[in-house]
């Protein structure tokens, strides 16, 4: 049985140095920046509200603060609201209808995150690694 440990230690720690070193030549970042491929109209985004607000303490009340944000057009003339879900860390995943086009995708966020009891609001975007475009100190 102490074979079978030690050669499991070994197959461990061979296995986290072959991770290092990879992740130390390749040179990853995490993005949910769109591309050409996929950049188009936005129709999902995350927001997180404030901790003290009504709707950041309940989900239920989320809703209601999107219709108030839709009344007020915050995305626009004729544009609806409607929430999804809670993510894990408290953010709220919400769909805007019509589609947007980037230009109105970036202004509904920059209306959204001025919001007082908005804490950060997202494109909902796909992530993927990507090459990091930084070039390595030698």
């Amino acid at each position: 049985m102490k074979t079978t440990t030690r050669a499991r230690r070994t197959c461990m720690r061979w296995l986290a140095t072959l991770l290092l070193a990879t992740m130390a030549t390749t040179g990853c970042a995490m993005t949910n920046q769109p591309t050409g491929a996929d950049a188009g109209p936005a129709q999902r985004f995350i927001v997180k509200f404030r901790d003290d607000s009504p709707a950041g303490r309940d989900a239920a009340a989320v809703q209601a603060r999107l219709d108030a944000m839709a009344v007020a057009d915050a995305a626009g003339p004729g544009v609806t609201l409607r929430w999804l879900h809670r993510t894990g860390v408290g953010a709220d995943v919400i769909v805007v209808t019509p589609l947007l086009d980037p230009a109105q995708a970036q202004g509904f966020l920059e209306r959204l995150s001025a919001a007082p009891d908005v804490e950060y609001a997202e494109p909902d975007g796909r992530m993927r690694i990507a090459p990091d475009t930084a070039t390595p100190a030698r």
